[in-house]
C-alpha cells in the first residue's frame, strides 16, 4: 500500500484502533526474531515484498522505486537484484514477489506505465512483463500451485462502493492469463482510501488457494477443483485480530502466517480456526508488516522472513522499513 492518500487513510484507521488497544510496541517472546538489515526510508527505501528461492537467497522489493533486492543465502547485505524500466512510482509501487521452480522471481506492480507481473531472469535479473497482465487493477501478492501456475491477487476488479470487486487470476505455465475467480468477498469496503484494498496475501497448499483480505479483516480459502476452476469462497477467520492483513504464508501442518499491518504482528491462523500471535512490536523488530516468506535449505526452513513496510512513521513501533528472521519452530510448505 503505498501513496499519499492511501497512507493518510491508514493513517487515520491506525489512529483510531491506537486509541482502543495495548500500543503496538509491545515485546514478542525474547529471542523470538532477529533483525537481519533495516533500509532507509528517507531515501524511498519501503520493503513491501519477500520471497526466497530453493538456494535459499531472500528477494525483498522496495515499493516505491520499483527495485528488487537480493540477499544471498545467510547474508545481511545486499544487491538490486532488478528493477523495472521507465519506473514513475505513482501507484502502490513494486509489491509481492514469488519465484518459480527454475528460480526466477515475479512480482506484482501497481504503477503508471508499470503495471502488471513482471519476470526477473534467475541469472541476470533481467525484467519483462507478462503479456496480458497489464489488464490487472491491482496486482498485489503471487503464489504459486505445484503444477507451475501462478496466482495473482487484483486487489480492486470493479463494482460499487459497498459491492467492490476484487479477483484473482491465474497465469499458466504457457503463458495464459485468465481471470480465475472474481467476487464481492474478494472485494474491499473502501476503508483505506481511493483504490480499496480487498483481495492482497495469498498462499497454495494442497489444491486450496488462501487469501487475505485486507479492508474486511479476514482470512479466505477457495478449493481448487478437479477441472481447475475455482470452488466456493469460504472464511476461515475474520476480525480485529487481522486489524488490516496483508501477506500471508503457509506451514506443512497447515497453519496460516498472516502479516497484520494495523497491529504491527505476526499471527497464525489454525486449522481450527484458533489464532496465535507469532511475533508483535518492536520487541520483535515489526514495524507494519507487510509480506512473509519461508526460508529454504538446511537449517532455514523454519525461519519465516517478514519485511516492514513501515508506512505510517506517527503510528509504528520506530523499527522502520527492515528485513526479519523469525524462528517459528515448523517447517514452511515446500517450494514448487
Amino acid at each position: 500500500m503505498w501513496g499519499r492518500k492511501r497512507r493518510i487513510a491508514l493513517t487515520t484507521a491506525l489512529l483510531v484502533v491506537a486509541a482502543l488497544v495495548v500500543p503496538v510496541a509491545t515485546a514478542g517472546a525474547a529471542g523470538h526474531a532477529e533483525l537481519v538489515t533495516t533500509f532507509d526510508a528517507g531515501d524511498g527505501e519501503l520493503s513491501e515484498g519477500v520471497a526466497v528461492d530453493k538456494t535459499g537467497n531472500v528477494f525483498v522489493s522496495l515499493a516505491p522505486l520499483g527495485q528488487l533486492l537480493k540477499f544471498a543465502p545467510g547474508s545481511s547485505d545486499y544487491e538490486v537484484f532488478g528493477s523495472i524500466p521507465g519506473w514513475t512510482g505513482e501507484g502502490a509501487g513494486l509489491l509481492g514477489l514469488a519465484v518459480d521452480a527454475q528460480g526466477n522471481v515475479y512480482a506484482a506492480a501497481q504503477s503508471t506505465g508499470s503495471t502488471g507481473v513482471w519476470k526477473f531472469d534467475r541469472k541476470t535479473g533481467a525484467e519483462s512483463l507478462i503479456p496480458g497482465t497489464d489488464q490487472m487493477t491491482f496486482p498485489n501478492s503471487l503464489a504459486f500451485d505445484k503444477k507451475g501456475n501462478l496466482y495473482v491477487t487484483d486487489s480492486i476488479s470493479g463494482g460499487v462502493a459497498p459491492d467492490l470487486l476484487g479477483a484473482i487470476y491465474r497465469i499458466g505455465r504457457d503463458g495464459t492469463v485468465e481471470k480465475w475467480v472474481e467476487s464481492t468477498f474478494l472485494g474491499g469496503t473502501g476503508a483505506l482510501g481511493p483504490g480499496a484494498v480487498g483481495a492482497n496475501g495469498i498462499a497454495f497448499r494442497q489444491d486450496t488457494v488462501y487469501v487475505a483480505n485486507s479492508e474486511k479483516f479476514s482470512l479466505m480459502s477457495i478449493p481448487v477443483l478437479k477441472d481447475g476452476s475455482a470452488g466456493d469462497i469460504s472464511t476461515l477467520a475474520q476480525g480485529f485480530e487481522l486489524f488490516i492483513p496483508d501477506g500471508i504464508a503457509v506451514d506443512v501442518h497447515g497453519g496460516i502466517y498472516v502479516a497484520v499491518i494495523g497491529l504491527s504482528a505476526i499471527k497464525r491462523v489454525n486449522p481450527d480456526g484458533s489464532i496465535d500471535t507469532i511475533a508483535t512490536g518492536a520487541g520483535d523488530f515489526l514495524d507494519l508488516p507487510s509480506s512473509l516468506a519461508f526460508g529454504t535449505g538446511a537449517g532455514m526452513k523454519q525461519t519465516l522472513y517478514a519485511v516492514n513496510l513501515a508506512l505510517v512513521p506517527e503510528i509504528g513501533t520506530g523499527i522502520g522499513p527492515a528485513l526479519v528472521a523469525i524462528d517459528v519452530g515448523v517447517p514452511g510448505m515446500p517450494l514448487p
